[in-house]
């Protein structure tokens, strides 16, 4: 739902920006997202939390396409990095506790480990098969399961065993496709 309101508002958002002015859009997209970000925590249904989850990415359309003005005005990539991560500062007073930390850690940790796996096998795809449509396929397929019973799976047996079982299959097949022949 976050994607499919980014895909929805990008194209929007530069028009409602050349129209109303980028500082003002900035705000309020900035504003809206914290705002709505804050209250989707506290939601009780999950269509509730959907729809709030396509509005942050409307949101974060909009914020992300007018940043981009911040290249114009900001032309050394050190200063810009750092513009662009100061306000990670915010977050810092929340991890002096040690419990915080570890949690943190692990939780930068997975989603590093995840976020490579996936584009790692996506960028792969050519092993599979030379042609890009036959690949593409597969590889929705293959999405279909992961879409379908993700969320009564975890209804059922909750978030950190499904989590845990799924990553160790997943570990399990890739020692294996690591050690099987090419071809």
């Amino acid at each position: 739902m976050y994607m499919l309101g980014y895909f929805v508002a990008s194209p929007v958002s530069g028009y409602l920006s050349d129209k109303y002015g980028r500082k003002i859009m900035l705000r309020l997209g900035y504003v809206g997202f914290l705002l709505l970000d804050l209250m989707s925590a506290w939601l009780p249904l999950l269509s509730t939390i959907l729809v709030s989850r396509f509005f942050l990415g409307c949101l974060h359309a909009v914020c992300a396409s007018v940043s981009f003005v911040l290249t114009y005005f900001i032309r050394d990539w050190r200063i810009l990095q750092t513009a662009v991560t100061l306000p990670a500062l915010l977050i810092l007073p929340v991890l002096w506790t040690p419990r915080l930390r570890i949690i943190t850690l692990c939780i930068y940790v997975d989603f590093l480990m995840v976020g490579m796996v996936y584009f790692g096998l996506s960028l792969s795809g050519t092993n599979i098969s030379e042609n890009p449509f036959v690949y593409m396929v597969l590889s929705g397929v293959m999405e279909v399961p992961a879409y379908s019973l993700t969320i009564p799976i975890v209804h059922r047996y909750g978030r950190k065993r499904t989590l845990s079982v799924l990553f160790v299959i997943s570990g399990i097949i890739l020692l294996c496709l690591a050690f099987s022949s090419a071809g």
